[in-house]
């Protein structure tokens, strides 16, 4: 059982510990299984085990998959790299075998108490289900819960100048994306052709973009940001990068081929924020063009959301084989 049964906010050292227990018991040290038909009904004969958290401590970090007319439910344990001190949170946006913990029965949130059962797996079976799963993009990783401030019960977001820039916050954004940038050069490469314009309406310290640029100097990288101090820093590696709001760029309208959204997400912006944003965004890209959203923290958007403002989605998980691991990577087509 994850039980967080308290009445106050966590302090963050003592949350960080109280994590690594988790993270001893929950991790995964096989290396070989036995591949075999996961018993569903045998599975959900056993006892079931339990969730229990408070909205304010760490609920985003729950996640299902609906995997053959089941959900599988995990939840995320401590990210190597926040135990090797290369971010500054618990978690990052990587899903390893060892999250997978069983197959969801219900889930809730009363109030600020949120209490999920599942049916237990064995350690072969959440090795086994993770294979198939890394395997198939067109499943989609759910966040249900979102974390909200302790006091104000309001989600946390970006404040109206954007996030401040620090030597420190360089390192940590570079390290929890590292994943992520490998991923899309490899992904992007089909698509690569002189000229071809990429945009990120967040692009944060340019980092991102700039990687993509080194990989193939035919692009051309364009960004934006809310942030004074991020677009500064970030305009000495990006070929155009703009001071606004994402839904206030000046750039031509269907003038993007590949668009980048890593803002439409938990701690960032509200979901009624990401709801206002996406369609605004999206005149920027030409018809045809490809829309991908992914980020540090969850997507606070569904396939079925996305599908609404007429995206086609292609794939909603991207897989990682260095670490191992899969997350949210919705790519789109603007039709």
């Amino acid at each position: 059982m994850i039980k967080y049964e308290n009445n106050y906010q966590i302090p963050y050292d003592e949350l960080t510990k109280m994590e690594q227990k988790i993270y001893d018991k929950q991790i995964i040290k096989k290396e070989h299984f036995l591949h075999s038909e996961l018993d569903i009904k045998e599975i959900k004969s056993r006892e079931v085990d339990y969730i229990i958290d408070k909205i304010y401590n760490l609920p985003q970090t729950i996640f299902y998959i609906k995997f053959n007319k089941i959900f599988i439910l995990g939840r995320k344990i401590r990210s190597q790299l926040s135990i090797e001190n290369k971010i500054n949170a618990i978690n990052c946006s990587q899903i390893t075998a060892s999250m997978i913990l069983g197959i969801l029965k219900s889930k809730k949130l009363t109030g600020k108490d949120v209490f999920v059962e599942y049916y237990p797996m064995a350690e072969d079976e959440r090795l086994s289900t993770f294979d198939k799963i890394k395997s198939d993009s067109q499943l989609e990783i759910i966040y249900p819960f979102q974390e909200r401030l302790y006091g104000t019960n309001q989600v946390e977001k970006t404040g109206k100048e954007g996030w401040s820039l620090n030597p420190n916050k360089v390192i940590y954004l570079g390290y929890g994306e590292e994943h992520l940038r490998e991923y899309t050069k490899s992904f992007i490469k089909p698509y690569i052709k002189n000229g071809l314009k990429i945009y990120d309406p967040a692009c944060s310290t340019g980092q991102f973009l700039y990687e993509l640029k080194k990989a193939y100097p035919v692009v051309t990288i364009l960004g934006g940001d809310l942030s004074k101090q991020m677009t500064d820093y970030a305009s000495q590696f990006l070929d155009y990068c703009e001071c606004c709001n994402a839904k206030d760029s000046k750039l031509e309208e269907n003038s993007i081929d590949i668009m980048f959204l890593r803002f439409l997400n938990d701690q960032v912006v509200s979901k009624y924020q990401a709801k206002q944003f996406l369609p605004k965004t999206l005149t920027k890209v030409k018809k045809g063009g490809l829309v991908i959203a992914f980020g540090h923290t969850p997507v606070l958007l569904t396939k079925k959301q996305f599908e609404h403002y007429g995206l086609k989605v292609e794939s909603c998980i991207g897989y990682y084989q260095k670490n191992n691991c899969i997350f949210q990577y919705y790519v789109m087509r603007k039709l």
